[in-house]
């Protein structure tokens, strides 16, 4: 097993250890000539390349065809097992599902067996909300960054606001 799962295990305990076919509903794929309809609670998951997880369907880079639709149960949020399945933790974790697999792409069978770890709703909820701030901290800074050049206040308007990040972040 690997080091960032086993370390996950110890120091995350309260959450449980499940598979993806557990706490879905239907894991779907389209055909050519039949995509996706826009279902409530939903992720989708690349076939191949480097696992990208997306829960709004209008999101995909791609056709619909290189994707899996994977409707889950109410007691899972979208967005939180987006987040975590297109964190470090959860490439390791497509990893090990496709350990000993000579194919470049994800079987559904194996998509099923894929480890998923879920706390309470609630802890869901929170992990989203802090992400989400995080998302929009990072699109902060990189606003700032492309006005170094482009703001001729720049240092004057940015020093404020880094120093206000600064402040949020408790640094």
């Amino acid at each position: 097993m690997n080091h960032l799962i086993s370390n996950f295990e110890s120091t995350f305990q309260s959450y449980k250890k499940t598979n993806l076919k557990s706490i879905a509903i239907e894991i779907g794929i389209c055909m050519q000539e039949k995509c996706f309809s826009e279902k409530e609670n939903s992720i989708y998951i690349a076939k191949m390349g480097n696992y990208l997880v997306f829960s709004d369907l209008h999101s995909l880079p791609r056709k619909h065809e290189y994707f899996f639709q994977v409707e889950l149960k109410p007691e899972v949020d979208s967005r939180y097992l987006e987040i975590f399945l297109n964190s470090q933790l959860g490439h390791s974790l497509f990893e090990e599902m496709k350990k000993g697999e000579k194919l470049h792409h994800v079987l559904v069978k194996n998509l099923g067996e894929l480890v998923i770890y879920l706390p309470d709703q609630n802890v869901q909820k929170q992990i989203v909300e802090s992400f989400e701030k995080i998302e929009s901290i990072q699109k902060e800074i990189e606003t700032l960054k492309d006005s170094i050049f482009t703001d001729p206040n720049w240092l004057s308007n940015t020093g404020k606001k880094l120093s206000s990040i600064q402040n949020e972040l408790g640094k």
